[in-house]
């Protein structure tokens, strides 16, 4: 029955328009829920960073009370630690840079909003009670992933730059008011071995004069 045929064919047509139609809908939603998360989205340091500074800022103010309840004579101070580069934001010494200042801002509004400490003082205080845990085995672990710029340095030589890298980022740490602890331990750049101090290649005779610094 060519009647039949031509109305079960003209049935699938229509069938078939009603799904590219509900297909096209589906994907110009989608395309505006992209738009709009293009629109909302926020790099992870800008919001873990102010979360973390946050964080130690609630921290700090907590030892703030605690070292004037007890009328301790030294300040109890809160002190993020550098990790390995594999753990993400904070490994770095510039992160780690980053998030003792932003931390030591944050603290300085909350003494203003809770006690009316501003200026130098809130400053003072923060600078206190925020400083960084420099881990030096953990730092040494960033050599596997040094880029010394040149192919034809041998591993000695690009050790050496490493070496020359971090005692200079460790520098700008002191000359920051930033290093408060410190973790001494050594290892041969790969993993984290806790290996006694001498016993790997972390550049630890120079640390330990910035430290003493």
């Amino acid at each position: 029955d060519p009647s039949k045929i031509l109305e079960e064919h003209s049935k699938r047509i229509k069938e078939e328009a009603v799904r590219l139609r509900e297909g096209y809908l589906g994907f110009q939603k989608n395309v505006k829920n992209i738009e709009n998360q293009f629109k909302t989205i926020k790099p992870i340091e800008e919001i873990g960073l102010k979360k973390t500074a946050d964080t130690f800022a609630e921290a700090a103010m907590y030892a703030y009370k605690l070292g004037k309840q007890k009328k301790l004579d030294k300040a109890v101070f809160v002190a993020p630690e550098n990790m390995f580069a594999e753990y993400g934001f904070g490994g770095h010494p510039d992160e780690l840079r980053k998030i003792v200042l932003e931390s030591r801002k944050a603290m300085m509004e909350k003494l203003d909003k809770t006690f009316g400490i501003k200026g130098k003082d809130a400053k003072k205080i923060a600078d206190d009670h925020i400083k960084a845990t420099f881990d030096t085995g953990h730092a040494n672990t960033w050599a596997k992933y040094f880029d010394a710029g040149d192919p034809t340095l041998s591993p000695e030589d690009a050790k050496k730059k490493f070496d020359k890298w971090m005692v200079e980022e460790v520098r700008k740490l002191r000359d920051d008011g930033i290093l408060g602890n410190v973790h001494l331990s050594d290892n041969f750049g790969y993993e984290d071995e806790h290996l006694n101090v001498g016993g790997g290649n972390a550049p630890l005779r120079e640390l330990v004069e910035l430290f003493r610094d």
